[in-house]
């Protein structure tokens, strides 16, 4: 097997650092497989929900763009699973990626069965500086040390693969804004927002396959969704956190989105026509054009 060569044992924030790295092709075991799932319980874990986790207690930006995290596992004992994880802020610009923010390093996971889901419940990351090692020996049993010590888990390789994985994305996104907020958000409402706020979808992919979108409104608030194909030109877009739910129901074409909005949430109430309080609700009529994904929004940490 052909190995490329090393990269800095623990990565905070050099992404440059690790893309100069990332020159050299490494081929890997199959049990090194990028975003492998592991299972708890009987249940898999999905990557993303571990690469989510990472990127959201972890990972941090710094031009306004999306991180992006990939993991290689090291190894599982019971409810906690270990992986070697790169997170970079990569970002399309015009016909090329650019990097922003990066972290990288060996990451300790504790994971558990929540009704039908599996769910990241807490983690544990070496310390930097003095005591580092240390550190590493109090998470991580003695059998990965030895490997992460080695540094036979190879970051490079994961900067790779986020790397095309964005340049593949980017090549085919496309943006859509209407008016209003894409999140419900509105004065006066539980979910308040100014009246000027525009509405933005970035799609990745064909318009009606499964795939991936960013809801994001003009003051950079966003939510990740979800998209399924139901028909010809017909697309469901859902979107949600602990405090919100988004769902779209439109036609889809190429310059133009039209359809129904709804969005939810339990943790805020509204009242009715007859005053009766509520959890909040609202719907309105969603027609998005397409536009230059270049004047995207940039996000904002919530």
């Amino acid at each position: 097997m052909r190995r490329g060569r090393s990269c800095a044992r623990h990565v905070a924030s050099l992404a440059g650092a690790l893309l100069a790295c990332a020159e050299t092709d490494v081929a890997l075991p199959v049990s090194m497989a990028i975003d492998s799932a592991f299972t708890v319980e009987g249940h898999p874990i999905p990557p993303a929900v571990l690469n989510r986790y990472i990127a959201e207690r972890l990972g941090f930006t710094s031009r306004g763009g999306a991180m992006q995290c990939a993991y290689l596992p090291l190894g599982q004992d019971s409810t906690l699973v270990y992986v070697n994880s790169l997170c970079l802020e990569l970002m399309a610009q015009h016909d090329s990626v650019v990097t922003g923010s990066g972290r990288g390093g060996p990451i300790a996971l504790r994971v558990g069965i929540e009704g039908d889901s599996v769910r990241v419940r807490s983690h544990q990351v070496p310390i930097d500086g003095g005591g580092h090692l240390a550190s590493m020996r109090d998470i991580f049993p003695a059998r990965i040390v030895d490997r992460i010590v080695a540094n036979d888990i190879p970051l490079d390789t994961l900067a790779v693969f986020l790397r095309t994985r964005a340049a593949t994305v980017a090549g085919s996104r496309r943006c859509y804004v209407g008016n209003g907020s894409i999140l419900g958000r509105a004065p006066g409402t539980p979910a308040p927002g100014p009246a000027t706020l525009e509405g933005w979808l970035e799609l990745h992919g064909p318009i009606t396959d499964s795939g991936r979108v960013r809801l994001i409104d003009s003051d950079g608030r966003s939510l990740d969704a979800s998209r399924r194909g139901l028909g010809a030109d017909s697309v469901s877009i859902v979107a949600f956190n602990d405090l919100l739910r988004v769902e779209l129901r439109v036609s889809a074409s190429d310059s133009t989105l039209r359809g129904k909005a709804l969005a939810t949430s339990d943790a805020a109430e509204s009242r009715d026509a007859a005053g009766r309080s509520r959890p909040y609700r609202r719907e309105w009529r969603l027609v998005a054009r397409r536009r230059p994904c270049e004047h995207l929004p940039q996000t904002v940490t919530r």
